[in-house]
């Protein structure tokens, strides 16, 4: 009779976080990886006057520092911010091939 209450609590704290809608396991999101010399494709375009939307990276860490194609401007950016913004990547070596 002691253990009841405290096993019921823990019974239900247990059915609360296995049918609560939130706690859903979510898909693990992939991070790109990128590295020198790759060239992004980004989804919007550089405001410069050819509308260049590919850029080469010249230094990759917290922040990542990428070099407009067209103009030669060299932009830091984010992490975060810039792997929602790359369509894709063209890795150096499948440009070699």
């Amino acid at each position: 009779m002691f253990f009841t209450k405290p096993l019921y609590n823990c019974a239900k704290l247990w059915y609360t976080i296995r049918h609560n809608k939130y706690s859903e396991v979510r898909k693990m999101q992939t991070i790109p990886q990128i590295s020198v010399g790759d060239i992004l494709e980004m989804k919007k375009p550089h405001p410069c006057s050819k509308k260049s939307v590919y850029f080469r990276v010249l230094r990759v860490g917290s922040d990542i520092r990428i070099v407009c194609e067209s103009c030669g401007r060299d932009l830091t950016m984010p992490r975060i911010k810039l792997e929602k913004g790359i369509r894709r990547i063209i890795h150096e070596s499948d440009k070699n091939c």
